[in-house]
């Protein structure tokens, strides 16, 4: 073989090992988002039976809508609901907020 044959092989030896790589990498990455969706449907089903004002969510989309112009689907709404049940029992965790007491509203 010339130079030129080992330089071919060389080269399709080095795209042979990168797209294994990559290959190796995505399924990495499909395997830690699979991890993230269990995480997302394991707190979504945890607060979905918890109830919140409305106003508080009304609020959340209304911002979306004016301040990004957009209007959330029903699942967005469904996410938005979730995350800000989630923010809120976090918020209520913090001895700060704790000392205010409860809202007589």
């Amino acid at each position: 073989m010339n130079n030129i044959d080992n330089s071919v092989i060389q080269l399709l030896q080095d795209i042979q090992d990168a797209l294994i790589s990559l290959k190796n990498g995505q399924e990495a990455l499909e395997k830690k988002q699979d991890a993230i969706q269990l995480e997302i449907t394991s707190l979504h089903n945890e607060l979905k039976d918890r109830e919140l004002p409305d106003n508080t969510i009304v609020a959340s989309v209304n911002m979306i809508e004016q301040d990004l112009g957009i209007s959330p689907t029903a699942e967005v709404k469904g996410a938005i609901n979730t995350c800000t049940k989630h923010i809120c029992d976090q918020l209520a965790a913090l001895s700060s907020v704790q000392i205010l007491g409860p809202n007589s509203s």
